[in-house]
């Protein structure tokens, strides 16, 4: 019987000297940014196809027990990874991680294997089509007659999305996210999410750290359960969040311990937008 056909790899190459993108995860996150690089690497190494879908709830886990680092770090790291196209910024917009350079320096173990080297998976073309539809949802949701209203931003989308995965992470059958009505809700809430940015001055970093956060946490993950809710309920959030950093608690469900740097990060943040009331 022959070799099962596989497109994963037991070894990469692990260079001497490293560029700007070593350079700068040192700087910010120290060893932690030099050891989730490595960590990342070995893991689309093990993936078939090397790519990480980090919308899966039991990848995403995966990926957070095996960089031991908090979900809010791990976010913060990918974000980073992806402004500077160390992995695909158009991926890692679907919660995607792909990395062009990884299938180079791998490429050499394809040459003598039947299967072809994995090329880009299919969730881009998903994404066209699904803003395609959204498209045509604002189309039927906007009047004609009416005037222009502001459309939400790719950000918010996706933002709006993950609060949706969330959700049906802690509660499968939420009615809102049923029989065909997901797409229609995340556009929703997606609105709500978009005046956080726009209007209320919150970075879309923070507001995915909130998501992350509140779907997580036992009390907040029954409360926030609509893009209106996160933001009605924006100020008792993060001044949630910054009493569990202070107390050095950690939600229950999220397995991992809070990052103190984020959640200050929010307070000085969340302070300035008061004062400038």
């Amino acid at each position: 019987m022959g070799r099962p056909c596989k497109q994963t790899v037991d070894y990469f190459p692990h260079y001497c000297t490293h560029g700007k993108t070593m350079f700068i995860l040192e700087q910010r996150y120290g060893n932690d940014g030099y050891s989730f690089w490595f960590k990342l690497l070995e893991l689309l190494g093990s993936s078939e196809g090397h790519y990480i879908n980090c919308a899966d709830s039991t990848t995403w886990e995966f990926l957070l027990s095996k960089t031991r680092l908090p979900a809010t770090t791990c976010l913060e790291i990918l974000s980073l990874l992806a402004k500077l196209e160390a992995i695909s910024p158009d991926f890692w917009a679907i919660q995607v991680v792909w990395c062009s350079k990884f299938i180079a320096n791998v490429s050499e173990a394809y040459r003598n294997r039947i299967v072809e080297i994995p090329k880009q998976p299919d969730f881009l073309r998903q994404k066209v089509i699904y803003e395609m539809e959204v498209d045509e949802m604002r189309k039927d949701i906007v009047p004609k007659d009416d005037p222009p209203k502001p459309l939400s931003s790719s950000d918010s989308l996706r933002l709006s999305g993950l609060l949706a995965e969330k959700i049906l992470l802690n509660n499968p059958s939420n009615r809102s996210l049923q029989n065909g009505m997901k797409k229609a809700t995340v556009l929703k809430w997606s609105l709500s999410i978009d005046k956080l940015n726009r209007i209320d001055k919150q970075s879309f970093e923070m507001i995915e750290a909130v998501i992350v956060w509140s779907q997580a946490d036992t009390f907040w993950k029954n409360n926030i359960l609509s893009g209106d809710a996160l933001r009605k309920q924006w100020d008792k959030l993060t001044v949630q969040m910054q009493t569990t950093a202070d107390n050095g608690k950690r939600p229950a469900t999220l397995g991992v311990k809070t990052d103190n740097a984020l959640f200050d990060e929010i307070a000085t943040a969340e302070a300035k937008r008061r004062m400038a009331l």
